[in-house]
């Protein structure tokens, strides 16, 4: 476009540096938390639906726009298919994550440069500083790790440059249509990209009305955009399980508009008024001032008509989690966009005027950085519970595959596998042309990572366990260490409730024997545990898992020890390091196990 034409050598080293940035922090936050394990979502709409489809050869373009929900997810499911294309047929969401934090960094980055390029250097560095700061917070951190979620980057990509077009270039020439084909792809991204139509046919009427000599208008061309809106809208359907996340009454519906507008600052009464002032003041002067009505001024108005439709959409659609993790990546566009409406005001404002701009603009930024670290210190709870489910979903889907165990998915607790229906799950690892392309980390070995139908645990190395009698006194830093802990999905102790001086007692046992769950911890080869078992012991198993590499794992079933028995890591096969995880499927009588780690 033209204004990519005009770019500086400057301006593309600061951009460029930006971009950078902020993919390598998005890439931080996927490699520490991020997990290969598909989610929810994904196994309807991609291992059941488009991946044997494609395989197979029956995909059509029907399919690629059909319904997933309320949302046609056409860019979605292309990207999809590159990916697992190009990876072999592979399926592998850690790579869908990385590829759309590239979408979702140019995507930003786009709209930073369309706003900010005419700002002076100072101005822009402050800008590209505050919105580096901002956009590095993972508040977005359900889509950054979901592998699924490239929908609402799509939205935010083909949305700027639709506007930015019809802002720009004159109605019916090429590069007018060429925006508007990035329109049609709004709603075949996300369902309210229907509003990003609405927004660009406003942006038409607005120039009509600014610039009646400045060519011809075909009154077809102009309401284009709100026809094609009216035609997505009528295509959603309105499913009823999601009835009672909408907004139940109009009271419902204004409480969850002034939440998100507050956003970041938790304070319904003054928050919007205050974070949204700038947004406010800007429309106010636009539609009081012709000479606001610039082309580079109505892509700013577009962009906030575009905003606020999005708060609007979802206040009454999900007024139920208006303000959940994977729309805060929409909801952010505000915050930036408040920052750069100020920076423009001290740029075009008079010399009296500068001053009072600049001590405005100190309250506002610490009114907002106050709101963000007023909700960080729940961040990292969050990305630390999601990383600890990740692992206790992904051995219980791998461990199902090893053994056939049906007990893996059907007595794990809510989130402790990556589907909500346990039989569904099954039925989709079940199936032959599916378990050809699951992710590789969900198998066993080495020796099972090709696309093989016929899978089987007979490659996987045998270990035998020798229990030793602990004395009731020995320990010391041989012992695996309680810190070892990374995720404690049982809460309980042994039967007995022992009292051991140096160790720490873990177990299964929490009000009875049908009790379940896992505990998982790192340990070193040559390390030991204390173990004790009830009187039953058939599905007590340790579950050894390489930290270097979660494709190699180690499935061992437990001994009865009805007496606390040393167990130690000593035997050859065992990993230089690991993660081990003491899982208790049994629900019977007498099945129960506990561990001793280190104090």
């Amino acid at each position: 476009m033209d204004s990519i034409k005009k770019l500086d050598v400057n301006n593309f080293l600061k951009f460029s540096i930006f971009l950078f940035l902020l993919i390598a922090v998005k890439f931080f936050i996927i490699y520490a938390y991020g997990n290969p394990t598909p989610y929810w979502d994904q196994w309807d709409a991609e291992a059941a639906f488009i991946y044997p489809k494609w395989i197979n050869g029956s995909l059509g373009f029907l399919d690629l726009i059909s319904l997933h929900n309320e949302h046609r997810i056409l860019t979605t499911r292309l990207l999809a298919l590159l990916i697992f294309e190009l990876n072999g047929e592979i399926w592998n969401p850690l790579i869908q994550m990385f590829v759309n934090a590239i979408i979702h960094s140019l995507a930003l980055t786009l709209l930073l440069y369309l706003l900010g390029k005419d700002l002076n250097k100072k101005q822009q560095v402050y800008f590209l500083l505050f919105s580096l700061i901002i956009l590095s917070i993972p508040f977005g951190w359900e889509n950054t790790l979901a592998g699924f979620q490239a929908q609402f980057y799509f939205l935010l990509l083909f949305t700027f440059l639709f506007l930015w077009g019809l802002s720009n270039y004159e109605v019916g020439s090429i590069k007018w249509w060429i925006s508007l084909f990035f329109g049609i792809l709004c709603p075949l991204s996300l369902a309210s990209g229907a509003i990003s139509l609405f927004a660009g046919g406003l942006v038409l009427i607005i120039k009509k009305r600014e610039y009646k000599s400045s060519g011809f208008f075909n009154i077809l061309e102009i309401i284009s955009p709100f026809i094609l809106a009216f035609i997505f809208i009528y295509l959603t359907p309105v499913l009823n399980q999601h009835a009672t996340l909408k907004a139940q009454s109009l009271q419902q519906f204004i409480s969850s508009f002034l939440i998100i507008t507050a956003w970041p600052y938790n304070n319904r009464l003054f928050g919007p008024l205050l974070v949204q002032l700038p947004l406010l003041i800007f429309s106010y002067l636009f539609f009081k001032n012709s000479n606001y009505k610039k082309s580079d001024n109505i892509f700013i108005f577009a962009i906030i008509l575009w905003f606020f439709g999005q708060i609007i959409s979802i206040s009454y659609g999900r007024s139920i989690g208006s303000t959940s993790s994977r729309y805060l990546d929409l909801f952010s566009i505000g915050i930036i966009l408040n920052f750069f409406i100020v920076l423009r005001f001290y740029q075009a404002g008079l010399e009296s005027m500068r001053k009072r701009i600049i001590v405005f603009a100190i309250l506002w930024v610490i009114l907002v950085f106050y709101g963000f670290i007023s909700t960080f210190k729940d961040l990292l709870p969050q990305l630390e519970l999601k990383a600890k489910q990740s692992i206790v979903q992904e051995n219980n889907v791998r461990s199902y595959l090893c053994t056939g165990n049906y007990k893996f998915l059907k007595n794990a607790n809510y989130l402790e596998i990556p589907y909500p229906n346990p039989e569904r799950l099954r039925g989709l690892l079940d199936d032959p042309a599916i378990r050809k392309f699951l992710p590789k980390s969900l198998f066993d070995s080495k020796d099972t990572l090709t696309k093989n139908s016929n899978f089987s645990c007979k490659n996987i190395p045998l270990i035998k366990l020798d229990l030793q009698r602990w004395d009731g006194i020995s320990g010391g830093s041989d012992f695996v260490s309680s810190k070892s802990i990374i995720l404690n999905q049982a809460n309980g102790r042994d039967f007995f409730n022992s009292n051991l001086s140096r160790f720490n007692v873990f177990g299964t046992y929490k009000n009875s024997d049908h009790d379940v769950g896992s505990i998982t911890f790192q340990a070193v080869k040559g390390q030991k545990i204390l173990y004790r078992s009830g009187p039953v012991a058939e599905n007590q198993m340790l579950l050894i898992t390489l930290n270097e590499s979660p494709t190699t794992n180690l499935l061992i079933n437990l001994p009865v020890s009805t007496d606390w028995a040393i167990l130690d890591f000593n035997d050859e096969k065992f990993p230089e390091r690991f993660n081990a995880t003491l899982l208790d499927l049994g629900g019977q009588w007498g099945e129960w196990s506990a561990i001793g780690l280190s104090k």
